[in-house]
Parts: C-alpha cells; structure tokens; sequence
C-alpha cells in the first residue's frame, strides 16, 4: 500500500485491505497506521470497515501484533468514548484472560473507565513494557532501574537516584513513569553515566541537546536541575551553561527564547526564513528576541545578503533595541556590534542618539560596570570614532569609579589613543586620594608593576605599601573583595615576590612583612605558607615574624568550652552554608541580568555584606577568648570559675555561678565575667561587702561564701551546646 493511498477512491482502499487479508505475512502495523492515518482525515466510516479486516488478522494464533496497537489507533479518532471503552476492554480482557498480570495491567490503566481511551491505552502499553531491568523515570524521584514486579501487592519495586527500592503501584506507574530511549540522556544516566559526563568537557551543547531531546522543550532552570544533578557540579554550572548557550546559538536547530522562565526548543529541520518571519520580526516588541532572531539570521549565513525589505526590517529592529533598552545596554552593544561587523548601515541619527548618552560619566560608569570585555571594547571603539574628546574626558574621569572588570579595558584603550600621560597623572591623583578609593586600580597596578614603575606614577615602596594596606583592611565586600583577590594571587605567585621584594630597600621589606603577618586576606594556615615562601628568597625579613614565636596571646579573656564551641559552629555555618548559599544567589541575580533594577541582586549583595562582617566578627572573636572547663579555678577571691553567694540588704541570699565572657544561663544562676554585676563582685573576698546594682537602685550587698563551681555546672561549661 503506498503512502499516497488518501488520494484513492474508498473502493480502491477497502480492496487494498482486503489483499492484505489474503497475504501470508501481513503486514500488520503499516495497516493500522493507515486506519489511524484515515480516521484523522475524517473518513472515518471507511476506516471502521478497514478495522474490522485488520482486527480478523491480529486475531489469528499466528499474528504476532497485539490488539492494545490496534486499538490505540482507532482511538485517536474514535468520539464515541463510553461505546468504544466498553467494545475494546471486552476484547482485550478476552485477549488477555488467561494472563494474570496482563488482566492487572487492563486493571491498573483503567481500561474501560471514564478515562479517555487513548490515555487508557497509552498506560496500558506502557505497563507492559515494564519490568525487571527495565530503565525508568520519574518527574520526583528522577531515573531508575525496575529491581521486582510485585504481583501480589500490584507493585513495582525501583530504585531510583533518590530513593531505592521504591514501592509504586501499577496504577500510579501507568500514569507517571515514562521509558527513556536508549541512547537518551535518562537512559544513559543509569547506564553510561561517564558517558554524559565526558560530554560535559568535550561538547556542552550536544549534552543540552540530548536532554531537550527526550524530555521536551525545557527552559534554563530545568536544565540545570536535570544536569547538576549527578552530572555537573553546581559550582561548576555558570561555566558549563556559558559554554553551551554559545554553541546553541550557533546551531540553526535549536530556538532560544528571550526570557529565561521560556523553553529552549530542539527543531526537527532548521527554520524557514520567509516573508512571514520576516513580519513576525518587524512587529516584535521584545529587544532580547529580536536579537536573538537576528542572531539566527547570521547563523543561517542570510544576514550579508538580505533583499531590500527584509534588510530594511532588520535595520529597524536594531534601531528600536537601540530606544528600548535602557535597562539592558549589553543587549543594544550586541546588536550594535552585529551591525559593525555586517556592515549594516545604521542611520547616523539613530546611532548618535544611542550613543550621546554614554559620554556622561555617571551613564558610563554604569554602563561599563556592567558589560562584558568584548561589548565594552566595541562600545569604546565607536565612542572613540563618534566624539573623541568628549570620551577621553569621560573616560579620565572615571577612573577611580571603575570596578576590576572594566577598569583594565577603559585603561587600554586610553593609552592605544595617545592618552598614557594624562592615564598616569590621574593614576596618581587616585593613589592620593587613599586606598579604600582605588582598590581595582590597586588590583590592575598589582599585576602591571614594571609598567607602572616605569612610568613614574609612584615608587616601588609606596606601592608595595599600598598593596599591603589593601591586603590588611578588616572588611572588603564585592568588588573590593575581588580586587583584594586579585593582589593577594600576586603575593601568593613566587615570580612575583622574587621581582617585587627585590626592589624594596631591606628596610621597606622588614616594614611590608610586619604588615603582612596580621594580614586579613588570608586565614593562618594560608598566611603561613605565603610567609614562609618570602622568608626563602629574603631569609633576613624572619626578624619581622619574631614576635610570633615569642608573644603570646593573653590568656586572661575565657568562655566556657561549650560557648565557644557553640561560637564556632556559628563560624562554620556562616562559611560553608550561608556564605557559599549567598554566592550562588548572587550568580542567579546575576544571571537574570539588568544589575541596575535587580531587587534579587541588591539583596543578595547586602546579604552579602553582612555575612562577611558576622563572619569577621566571629574569627576575631575566637582567636581573642580562650576555652576553658574551669576545673581547678582558684576560688580565694571572685571571679571567672567561681560561685558565690551573696547576701542583700533585706536578708535574701542568692548562689550565682560566674563563668567565661560568653557564658549565661539564668536557670542556673550562670552569669558572664563580662557582666556588671560579675564585675561588681570581681576581685572581692568572702566577708566583704560592695555595692551592686538591685532592684530600686544601688544597694550593698554582702559576700558569704566563695567557692570552686559544682560538678553540675563544671559538667554544663564541657557540655554540647546542641543538647
């Protein structure tokens, strides 16, 4: 039967039918398609005359096809659903009776319900195809390998990734499983899970692609939950997904949506570009999408020889991005840049009007804060060919409000358009202008010291001093962070310390290093390795660390072993759960772009702030107290690890327990070292009185008895704070 048979008369195709009957090896399944194929096109009368040959075939012993296929045809277009449900569950219940778990499965996919039939049968077949062995999804509990079929209990027993040996009925398994193909992403992260993972490095986006694939259309966020899990480690993610999109931009089948919340579509042909998508494009509103879609112009090797309309209509949307985008400037820089490098002939009025805006300083520093590399170097090129005074002027003026990302490339250009001397003068107008202003530019200088020194912008020492004030500052949050980061590398490098070093006087060095070994940009461990490596190459800067092997910290500060315990678990959390939670809420505020009206990143960067201070806090904190369980405390007169009871001046007498700086438990009369009243007492002995403070004011009480802590309470300042 050929596959323009909806082109023959009805008789024709019922004798078609008909010889397929009178055949030894039917052919079976093309014939039901064609029932199916039929009944969509609404000849549905001769395609039930056509079903009741075929269904006299897959009843004979020899036909190996089963009746659920041939009905699963007949209902995509069957309307009568109640008639049909009841005629195809009486005839496979008979088909099938002899069969325990087929007549369960009959059960379990509701055949014969309400249920719409093509649902019905779709469950049916699909729980006849699972089994022991059998690789499966589900949308909670992700992939799985089927370990039992349970027929007494009408269950599936599978483990999947999330939970093992699972318990799922075969109702809700009809209804929710699905059966990745073999090869498919689901499929391979059971089977071949090295598989996926040597894609990662080799070929992001054809990982992107084999998920889409199977799954459907997904959009970015989902993504990324399929893939980080058990495939690409969250931390690791941004730079996968960066990789991937740039080469599925680049793929004609692959359709890239302008809002991150919408799918990425996997094509099954590359796209038609005709005159109606060119309609579509000129009534689009959405700067992002047209972008895209002229991106895809490019891709497809149509945007260098486009006719006069659909040029014309490019050219318009690129000058509407142009207007709308003012909360997205990368998006008009990349559709300016495409425009460069096509030669697309952009009105000068147009293109002035974009760009007049960005020699105001204020605009600028806001704009080249928030551009990549490549945007920003395109966006200087043209400032500079549009108004090049003007922009020197602007950029100059920048300087110190510039951050690490943008600072290193608004430099270069300068100094290409003959502007190095007035780059240096403002250089050392910054410098002056003291460290916490010029902490990138510290950053930049750091890894251009030869450059800077020859330029005479300022001495090695007062570099190096500068450097190190950087390095020492208690707090540094965003880019100053970053720009910390950046000189604190340079210190950690040996080629660096060797060339540097060496240009201090010895005297500088032994100054720098008395700096540095109370240095906030390293923990001690770290602080210690980067010492020592400079005390290699300069033995005679040891003298400065001296004092650290014999100055001992005070030991007169204490808490109990239980509050600082409790201390440091505050410590812990804040570095290895909030602080790392914080970055990653930071990476997806920035990922959703606009950093200017992101109420997700602003938050997320004064959350941000406030970790890094508590997080301080905390280490300074910790390194100034001593633990202690206050066993063999000497208890001659009050103070830390001491009871005593005093007694007022209406006769009360009252037990408190004074412990560490930290310690206080009214229960039991536990009270800090550090409180006024523990103060009042300190240093007193039993027999002495002194004034405290009561309740209508100052009164003189009178010291009892003084006495080393009880076991109780020696047992609460050892004791886990989490108890």
């Amino acid at each position: 039967m050929s596959n323009d048979f909806l082109q023959l008369e009805d008789d024709r195709i019922q004798e078609c039918f008909l010889e397929l009957s009178e055949q030894i090896n039917p052919d079976i399944n093309t014939a039901i398609e064609q029932i199916r194929i039929l009944g969509n096109a609404g000849r549905k009368e001769l395609a039930e005359e056509c079903a009741e040959i075929v269904y006299d075939l897959i009843n004979d012993p020899a036909t190996s096809t089963p009746p659920e296929t041939f009905f699963a045809a007949l209902a995509d277009w069957r309307e009568d659903n109640k008639t049909f449900s009841a005629d195809y569950y009486s005839k496979l219940s008979g088909y099938y009776n002899l069969d325990r778990l087929m007549t369960a499965f009959i059960k379990a996919a509701g055949i014969g319900s309400d249920l719409p039939a093509n649902e019905a049968l779709r469950r049916f077949i699909l729980l006849k195809q699972l089994g022991p062995g059998v690789i499966c999804y589900e949308q909670t509990w992700g992939a799985g390998t089927i370990t039992e079929t349970d027929m007494f209990e009408r269950q599936f027993l599978i483990d999947f990734e999330k939970k093992q040996a699972h318990r799922m009925s075969f109702a809700y398994a009809g209804e929710s499983l699905k059966i990745p193909e073999e090869g498919s992403f689901m499929y391979l992260k059971i089977k071949n899970p090295d598989k996926l993972k040597k894609l990662v490095d080799t070929d992001p986006a054809a990982l992107v692609k084999l998920l889409i694939s199977g799954q459907g259309p997904l959009n970015a966020v989902r993504i990324q939950e399929f893939i980080t899990d058990g495939i690409v480690l969250q931390d690791n993610w941004k730079r996968f997904w960066e990789l991937a999109r740039s080469s599925l931009k680049q793929d004609p089948l692959i359709e890239l949506p302008a809002k991150r919340s919408d799918p990425i579509v996997l094509l099954q042909k590359p796209r038609d570009y005709d005159d109606v998508w060119f309609k579509e494009l000129e009534l689009n509103l959405e700067p992002r999408n047209i972008l895209e879609k002229i991106e895809e112009l490019e891709r497809a090797s149509l945007l260098d020889k486009l006719e006069a309309y659909r040029l014309t209509v490019v050219i318009n949307r690129i000058c509407f991005i142009f207007t709308e985008t003012s909360d997205d400037y990368s998006c008009a820089m990349e559709a300016l840049l495409l425009a460069k490098k096509h030669n697309l002939q952009i009105p000068d009025e147009q293109l002035n009007a974009f760009l007049e805006p960005t020699t105001e300083t204020r605009n600028f520093i806001l704009i080249a804060n928030n551009l990549p590399h490549r945007l920003l170097s395109g966006l200087l090129q043209n400032l500079f060919s549009s108004t090049p005074v003007k922009t020197a002027d602007t950029l100059l003026q920048s300087l110190a409000s510039l951050e690490t990302g943008s600072l290193p490339t608004v430099l270069n250009a300068l100094c290409e358009q003959k502007h190095s001397d007035r780059v240096f003068e403002k250089i050392k107008e910054i410098l002056l202008s003291g460290v916490e202003n010029s902490a990138a530019l510290l950053s930049w200088i750091a890894g251009n010291m030869d450059f800077v020194e020859s330029a005479n912008i300022s001495t090695s020492v007062n570099i190096m001093n500068d450097l190190v004030s950087l390095l020492s500052a208690a707090e540094a949050s965003g880019d100053t962070l970053k720009a910390r980061n950046i000189v604190k590398s340079c210190f950690e490098r040996q080629d660096w310390i060797i060339s540097n070093f060496g240009k201090l006087p010895p005297a500088n060095r032994l100054v720098v290093m008395s700096h540095l070994k109370h240095a906030q940009a390293w923990d001690h461990v770290e602080r210690g390795s980067m010492l020592i490596q400079i005390v290699r190459h300069f033995p005679e800067t040891e003298k400065a660390l001296a004092d650290r092997k014999t100055t001992r910290r005070k030991i007169d500060r204490f808490t109990s072993i239980r509050s600082f315990t409790q201390r440091h678990e505050q410590l812990r959390k804040i570095i290895e759960i909030e602080i790392p939670q914080n970055s990653k809420d930071i990476g997806i505020a920035i990922s959703l772009g606009d950093l200017r009206e992101n109420a997700d990143y602003t938050s997320a960067k004064e959350q941000q702030t406030i970790l890094m201070r508590r997080r301080s806090d905390l280490e300074s904190m910790l390194a100034e107290v001593s633990r202690t369980d206050f066993s063999n405390f000497p208890a001659e007169t009050v103070g830390p690890g001491t009871s005593v009871t005093i007694r007022r001046p209406n006769g009360k007498t009252e037990l408190f327990h004074i412990l560490g700086e930290w310690d206080s438990c009214l229960e039991k009369q536990i009270i800090s070292s550090e409180s006024p009243f523990a103060l009042a007492l300190t240093g007193k002995s039993a027999g002495e009185s002194t004034e405290v403070n009561g309740e209508s004011g100052k009164e003189t009480c009178f010291i009892e008895k003084i006495e080393p802590l009880p076991q109780h309470i020696l047992d609460w300042a050892k004791g886990d704070p989490t108890r």
